[in-house]
């Protein structure tokens, strides 16, 4: 009976020290999978929210010029009326490139930004598709042609791929590797084109991705540290529990729960810090840096969500555009910090005066869209008439120097609705630069 019970008790030391081995093995590769999971999809969402945010700021800066472009043409259109002269296309045509392209020239944005023209030739493509019209980044090659078979140092074809794009949708986004501005470097660079038909012009701009390259580089670099340190950790801990559990099963029996929930402690506590890196890398996404209200990508989302709920609800809302005015000049005048000071009050004097049901958010540069829930045209426009004169009324102090500034807004009531946000963001901006033309510094709604 003593050997019996001897063979029992090594079958239960046994049996003990195996499922506390499997136990302790199943939560270091249940670990190791879900840290990889959690920091391999972190990693690529802060990356493609980065890109996400690049890729508007092209769009936006190309989108501009064509806007200049525009206004440039209908100016000359009505100066020449006003002079009683013949309207003549092709003089127009000319004075409008030799404006358009003298300003991208000149143009310079964030870490050497800048614009390119490329004029079409050939649709088709192949050698001598398009000549360079302005490229501030290599003036000696303007009014050289340019092939769709050029490669880059990857072998990438660019302007074949640009051309397609072109051909197929009127604009895209594409990557490819370039020189830097004043520099020999060549690296990963994102771009945007847009064609502007009636000159055969594919506009286009980019930024450089080198640094989300490296970003990426090096947290992939410490996620495998970090991994095989994981690893090391992982057989540390099951030598180490195999030698425990035998020691705990004799003197401790007792204490092992309490060591399993006190590791599963530790674990909850790791998931919590991945949880809270998480949320942070959200915020990132949604929230716009120097204002702290909702970007772009958030009041897109929200505008989905209001339109796709307005004809259930048989409610009413009103889309504003805002956009301060002369905030060119006050940037040149007093500086980049003086703009963010300007930016700043007005978020804080809207934020005040709207309703915590209505969304505010910066949609780029100097623009912002408010979006006032419940609200019919009158009361709308009585609302943006007070956060008007409100703003008219404030001022900044900047190095000593007080700075006043306006602000135009054009706003568009909806009740029930089958277009498309973009439609009605476009209806509101239009609205909003009809109170530039107006003045500046006053509401117009629709």
């Amino acid at each position: 009976m003593k050997i019996e019970k001897n063979r029992i008790r090594l079958l239960f030391y046994i049996c003990t020290v195996s499922l506390v081995l499997i136990i302790v093995s199943s939560l270091n590769i249940m670990y190791l999978k879900m840290f990889s999971s959690e920091t391999n999809g972190q990693l690529k969402k802060l990356e493609n929210s980065i890109i996400d945010m690049k890729k508007l700021y092209v769009k936006d800066i190309v989108e501009t010029i064509i806007k200049e472009i525009n206004i440039e043409r209908n100016l000359i259109i009505e100066n020449e009326k006003k002079n009683n002269q013949e309207i003549n296309s092709d003089i127009i045509e000319k004075r409008v490139k030799e404006i358009i392209k003298y300003k991208v020239k000149n143009l310079r944005f964030l870490d050497n930004g800048y614009v390119w023209i490329n004029y079409i030739v050939n649709y088709s493509g192949g050698d001598n598709y398009a000549i360079r019209l302005v490229h501030p980044n290599m003036p000696e090659t303007e009014g050289d042609y340019l092939s769709t078979n050029t490669e880059d140092i990857q072998g990438n074809r660019p302007y074949e791929i640009e051309l397609m794009g072109i051909n197929n949708y009127g604009e895209l986004f594409y990557d490819y590797y370039f020189k830097k501005m004043g520099e020999d470097t060549i690296a990963h660079k994102l771009s945007f084109a847009k064609l502007y038909k009636e000159y055969d012009w594919v506009i286009a701009t980019g930024v450089y991705l080198d640094d989300v390259d490296k970003l990426i580089q090096e947290e992939s670099e410490s996620i495998l540290l970090s991994i095989k340190q994981i690893n090391r950790n992982a057989i540390i801990s099951i030598v180490a529990s195999l030698l425990l559990s035998i020691t705990l099963i004799i003197l401790f029996e007792h204490k092992i729960t309490k060591l399993i929930l006190d590791f599963q402690d530790k674990l909850n506590k790791k998931n919590a810090e991945l949880s809270k890196e998480k949320r942070l890398i959200e915020k990132i996404a949604y929230l716009d840096p120097l204002t702290e209200i909702l970007n772009r990508r958030a009041m897109i989302n929200k505008l989905k969500e209001v339109l796709n709920s307005l004809n259930r609800r048989n409610t009413i809302f009103t889309i504003c555009m805002a956009d301060i005015d002369n905030f060119k000049q006050i940037n040149d005048k007093y500086g980049h910090d003086a703009g963010d000071m300007v930016l700043k009050k007005f978020t804080l004097l809207v934020k005040e005066n709207i309703r915590v049901e209505d969304t505010f958010s910066r949609w780029g540069g100097e623009e912002f869209i408010i979006l006032l829930n419940s609200s019919d045209i009158n009361s709308s426009f009585n609302k943006l008439n007070i956060i008007r004169s409100k703003i008219e009324d404030s001022e900044i102090i900047y190095n000593d120097v007080n700075i006043k500034f306006t602000v135009s807004f054009g706003s568009v009531t909806v009740s029930s609705c089958s277009k498309s946000y973009e439609a009605l963001i476009n209806a509101a901006d239009i609205n909003m630069y009809k109170a530039k033309k107006s003045g500046k510094n006053c509401v117009v709604s629709s």
